[in-house]
């Protein structure tokens, strides 16, 4: 989770550090350049005290963290030299997935970018990526992005992790809208989507989250039926070329439309 929804001033969410804390503990998609010892120390730092814990969350954080590790590692290799990461919380893949000539913009709640720059600043760590303040609820990203010094004119990843589920369905439209507008020929989209159960375990299981995280201030504002993807990332420009879905989760890669 990566926006500021229950954050007391100068603190992560609950919910970032619990994902902190399991992640530290997850294996990693390798590559030969960048910093991993950084981001487990940003991933410690933001943990604090909260224990490993081996639960059905962290079977699900593994196979998300895979995900959008290796759809990082496969766009530099394939010489994507722009990286936009939209809710960036507390994530590191711009520490661990440093390469030279690969530019990363960090967009996120001014709160929780000035508490993520503080936790670097205090742990000596030089984080070289472009923070982009944003409400995704008021702001327009496009603007933003290119006053940072995004080149709308050369090809982009896009990563959206574990944000989705946090905003309304037209704020989601309207954050995929602006970032395709600067998506140049080559871009790619990695995004998560929950999915709304179709069986009785997967509603118990989403209930039980649900009811887990709105206790803590962040609730679930967004699930949508599976068949339902494809026209929900049409509106926002973007072409669905690969699902992998489960009962609850669909990790998604899309291309913009011509």
């Amino acid at each position: 989770m990566a926006l500021s929804c229950g954050v007391r001033e100068g603190e992560p969410s609950r919910t970032a550090r619990e994902v902190a804390a399991q992640r530290r503990h997850l294996e990693r998609v390798q590559a030969d350049y960048g910093d991993p010892a950084a981001d487990q120390r940003l991933h410690g730092d933001v943990a604090g005290e909260l224990p490993f814990r081996d639960d059905p969350l962290t079977a699900y954080l593994a196979s998300r963290t895979r995900f959008f590790d290796t759809a990082v590692v496969e766009a530099i290799a394939g010489g994507i030299r722009q990286v936009v990461v939209a809710g960036v919380g507390y994530d590191g893949r711009s520490l661990r997935y440093a390469a030279p000539r690969v530019t990363w913009f960090e967009l996120d709640h001014p709160t929780t970018l000035a508490d993520r720059s503080a936790r670097l600043a205090r742990l000596g760590i030089d984080g070289a990526a472009v923070a982009v303040a944003a409400d995704f609820s008021v702001d327009d990203v496009g603007p933003r992005l290119a006053a940072a010094g995004h080149d709308g004119s050369i090809a982009s990843l896009v990563l959206c992790e574990g944000v989705t589920t946090y905003l309304e369905r037209a704020v989601v439209v309207g954050l995929l809208r602006a970032v395709c507008d600067r998506a140049a020929t080559g871009s790619r989209l990695a995004i998560d989507f929950s999915l709304v159960p179709t069986t009785s375990r997967a509603r118990q299981s989403r209930e039980r989250l649900s009811a887990r995280v709105g206790s803590q201030g962040e609730p679930f504002r967004f699930a949508l039926p599976a068949a339902e993807l494809p026209g929900l990332l049409r509106e926002g420009g973007w072409r669905v070329e690969s699902t992998d879905s489960s009962e609850s989760t669909a990790f998604v890669l899309a291309s913009p439309y011509p």
